[in-house]
C-alpha cells in the first residue's frame, strides 16, 4: 500500500509558497478552501516557531512530530502567543480559523461559508476587517474574509522568519486576545 506524505514544513510546498497556497485555497470548494488555507497557516506558524528555536533538528522533531508538544495547530498558536511571536489579534484570528477548519474537516454534512455559524466566525476575523490591501477591494463575503485573513496572516508569519525583509511587526497589529483561550 502506498504511503501518503503530508507536508510538514513550509519548504515542502511548491514555490513560491504563499502564492501557491493562496491559489490552491482559492481554487477549491469551500471545504477545500478552509482546510488548505489553514494548513498553510499551520506550516507558516511552525516555520515562525522554528525560527525562534535552537538549531537542534532532534529537539525540533521531538516537539513537532510523534505526539510532541507542538504537533497540534492549537498548541502552536498558544505557544506563539506566549512567546510573543504573534500578537493578540493574530492569536484570536488563528483560533477562529482553526475552528472553521475543524468544522469543515469533521462535518459529515455539506458545509459552506454561507452557513450562519461559519459566516459569523469569519465576521470576527480582525485582520480581514481592519487591514486594507492596496489596489484590492475589501472582502465582501465570508469566504473572501477567510481568504484575506489567510493572506494577511501568512504574510505576517513570513515576516517573522525573514526579519531582514520587514521590520513592521505586522503580526502584532490589533487588539490583545479576548477572554479565555479558545478550545
Amino acid at each position: 500500500m502506498a504511503r501518503l506524505t503530508v507536508p510538514k514544513r513550509i519548504t515542502d510546498l511548491p514555490k513560491p509558497y504563499h502564492s501557491a497556497a493562496m491559489r490552491a485555497a482559492g481554487d477549491e470548494n469551500d471545504r477545500g478552501c478552509a482546510i488548505i488555507g489553514t494548513a498553510f497557516l499551520d506550516l507558516q506558524l511552525r516555520a515562525a516557531l522554528e525560527h525562534e528555536m535552537r538549531n537542534d533538528r532532534d529537539l525540533i522533531n521531538a516537539l513537532f512530530n510523534g505526539g510532541g508538544a507542538l504537533q497540534s495547530f492549537a498548541n502552536r498558536i498558544h505557544i506563539a502567543y506566549a512567546f510573543k511571536t504573534i500578537g493578540g489579534a493574530a492569536y484570536n484570528d488563528l483560533h477562529i480559523m482553526r475552528q472553521i477548519r475543524n468544522a469543515f474537516a469533521h462535518s459529515a454534512e455539506q458545509l459552506s461559508f454561507h452557513d450562519k455559524n461559519v459566516s459569523q466566525l469569519c465576521d470576527q476575523l480582525w485582520f480581514a476587517q481592519h487591514i486594507h490591501m492596496q489596489k484590492r477591494p475589501d472582502p465582501t463575503t465570508a469566504r473572501d474574509r477567510f481568504l484575506r485573513g489567510v493572506d494577511l496572516l501568512g504574510q505576517g508569519l513570513f515576516e517573522v522568519t525573514h526579519p531582514q525583509l520587514s521590520r513592521s511587526r505586522f503580526i502584532h497589529y490589533g487588539p490583545q486576545r479576548k477572554g479565555a483561550p479558545p478550545t
